[in-house]
């Protein structure tokens, strides 16, 4: 009897323990392929909302005051002209037209980085730019004429 008691207890203790045993390997496998499928989802969240910046890799973007206060210090359009009538006429634009001016044709810069830069929209620096230029141009026609 005894030994039918201590085969019973032998009987349901490797019971137990294999329980436990794929409970545990149960547990292992689910924590596995859980963070699987975690890894897969955040691949693909990310691949879906990448973080782009907004075309500013190429060039740094500088603030209105320090780029128009320094402006002083680099040569400027006004000091390549060489010609004496050329050069009264463009002093005779306004300042925001010699501005968009030696940003346009002697630092190259297009006109929506103009925009950016002057906080001003696109199509105020393109018909500032195009009045200024028939203003020059018209000078000359007149000097011709």
């Amino acid at each position: 009897m005894a030994n039918k008691i201590f085969d019973k207890e032998l009987e349901d203790t490797l019971h137990q323990a294999e329980v436990e045993s794929k409970f545990v390997a149960y547990i292992t496998s689910l924590f596995h392929y859980n963070s699987i499928n975690f890894d897969k989802k955040i691949r693909k969240l990310n691949k879906r909302y990448s973080l782009i910046l907004d075309d500013n890799d190429k060039e740094t973007y500088y603030p209105v005051s320090s780029m128009t206060d320094d402006i002083s210090s680099f040569l400027t359009l006004e000091d390549q002209i060489s010609d004496s009538n050329l050069y009264c006429k463009f002093m005779e634009l306004t300042k925001r037209e010699r501005e968009i001016l030696n940003f346009s044709i002697y630092f190259e810069l297009s006109d929506t980085k103009i925009a950016k830069l002057l906080e001003i929209s696109q199509q105020s620096i393109s018909k500032t730019k195009k009045h200024a230029l028939r203003k020059l141009r018209d000078s000359f026609t007149e000097r011709s004429n």
